[in-house]
């Protein structure tokens, strides 16, 4: 009897240790799960912060595309604003020579006249 009373002793101790470690592990396991959940919605958040710059990104580069079209219009029209100052410039300098032309013919029309009414 001593002997069945020492081993029903012996039981139940390691029957309290077999439920220790069950709560133990059961307490590990809600730990495991919070931090698993917790890690799938940091992972979301994640997820979302990275569409989030993907899609600024893709806005980033259209707007980059635009800007250099802008810029690629910008200096086709300063090309031919260019071009049509410097016909501009031709123009004004032929007319200069044809002004200049002019004026000498005035002065020698002006020096005929002024011999003729000499001689008269």
């Amino acid at each position: 009897l001593p002997a069945a009373q020492s081993e029903v002793e012996q039981l139940r101790r390691e029957a309290a240790q077999v439920r220790s470690e069950i709560d133990l592990a059961r307490r590990s396991l809600s730990e495991v799960r919070r931090g698993a959940e917790s890690a799938g919605e940091q992972l979301e958040a994640t997820q979302a912060r990275l569409q989030a710059t993907q899609s600024e990104l893709a806005d980033g580069v259209a707007q980059l595309a635009a800007a250099r079209e802008e810029a690629a219009a910008a200096t086709r029209a300063a090309e031919g604003a260019r071009r049509r100052a410097d016909e501009y410039g031709r123009q004004a300098r032929e007319r200069r020579r044809e002004l200049e032309a002019l004026r000498r013919d005035v002065k020698e029309a002006d020096a005929l006249r002024a011999a003729r009414e000499g001689d008269a």
